[in-house]
């Protein structure tokens, strides 16, 4: 019996340590910076010009590629919603990104309705 608790104790820490805490995951961080998705959905939006991409049956023209990476943008725990607005355009393009950076999808409204997104507008990105 006396070798019973130290033996339950080291089996305990040990599972205790070999799984891991789902929990952190996101807690005090993102895997992607603002400036970093910033920097990435403006490459997306290169990359919608140069291949010709349609955004909700339009393609966009290479006045986008001038807009420079500073949109306004919002987040959540799992995703960054970042725009850019085109005054020669008259139009603003809105991307959505994972946490991580990972390309969802672009449209002129902001609209993604299947996501939760604060009722608050689009805060400047720092």
């Amino acid at each position: 019996m006396k070798n019973f608790f130290p033996a339950a104790a080291i089996t305990l820490l040990s599972f205790l340590l070999a799984v891991p805490n789902a929990t952190l995951g996101h807690e005090g961080g993102h895997d992607l910076s603002t400036a970093d998705a910033i920097e990435r959905a403006a490459r997306v939006v290169t990359t919608i010009v140069d291949k010709e991409q349609l955004i909700q049956g339009e393609t966009l023209d290479a006045s986008w590629k001038q807009v420079t990476a500073s949109g306004k943008c919002q987040e959540n725990s799992e995703h960054y919603l970042i725009s850019f607005d085109n005054r020669d355009a008259a139009k603003t393009v809105y991307v959505l990104l994972s946490i991580t950076g990972a390309y969802k999808r672009t449209n002129f409204d902001g609209n993604f309705s299947d996501l939760r997104f604060s009722a608050f507008p689009l805060q400047d990105c720092q």
